[in-house]
């Protein structure tokens, strides 16, 4: 049994594997320290992983001596080759998603979109090798700085999935912009991807993942909680 937990700009995951199975999964604003003490008493798990894209380290609580816990990252042995110039800077959470990709099409171009906070692409290609990707403003994120950076435009809260292409209001307008400008973003980053590396798969995943999958007229597998999979591989990787 694995212990992973994931700490994203908004939400902390903490799951519990066996072997590639997701077989617990706790998604809360917060760590949540009892929680976590609980399933280590009651499932006994025989290793961990941290990964946080938050500065503060707050889990010396969490070495308790009886099981490993990694921080994951390009510190640890890692599954496939990076190619990224700057690894040290790389995310966990975009290394993962990579991970989980290559495992689920082993020998295959993969490309995994994770729209959180920001969407992300991270492609992998059929040797193994992770070659970069994109990272730009996720939903909400544009939403808010619609709202924040004008004087009159407001903060929408409550997404409409379906949005008509041309808006007749304002909120509808922005819903417009966002929804669908991000759909033709990556309508179009696979399309000119596709001629510089052929084909490839696309795994979607991510809180906002499953609004732009249904939208998206391409080959996309929908994919919960890549990340958290990742994850779980990296440690298996390296315990």
């Amino acid at each position: 049994m694995n212990l992973v937990i994931d700490i994203g700009n908004t939400n902390v995951k903490i799951a519990l594997f066996r072997d590639k199975e997701l077989f617990l999964l706790h998604t809360a604003t917060d760590v949540d320290q009892t929680l976590i003490q609980e399933w280590i008493l009651q499932h006994n798990p025989e290793a961990a992983i941290i990964s946080t894209v938050r500065k503060a380290d707050r889990f010396t609580w969490l070495a308790t001596g009886h099981f490993p816990v990694l921080h994951a990252g390009i510190n640890l042995k890692l599954p496939i080759k990076l190619l990224y110039k700057t690894p040290e800077t790389l995310g966990s959470d975009r290394l993962a998603a990579a991970i989980a990709a290559a495992d689920m099409f082993p020998g295959q171009n993969s490309l995994a979109i994770t729209a959180g906070s920001c969407i992300t692409t991270d492609v992998v290609t059929a040797e193994n090798e992770y070659i970069g990707g994109t990272i730009s403003p996720g939903l909400h994120m544009r939403l808010r700085a619609m709202n924040h950076f004008t004087g009159e435009l407001p903060l929408i809260k409550n997404i409409k999935e379906e949005t008509p292409l041309l808006g007749t209001t304002t909120e509808s307008s922005m819903m417009s912009g966002v929804i669908n400008g991000i759909t033709a973003e990556i309508q179009g980053f696979i399309a000119i991807l596709e001629k510089e590396i052929g084909f490839f798969n696309v795994i979607f995943s991510g809180g906002d993942g499953k609004i732009f999958a249904k939208k998206l007229k391409s080959r996309i597998f929908a994919v919960d909680n890549i990340v958290l999979h990742g994850l779980n591989l990296m440690l298996n990787h390296n315990v």
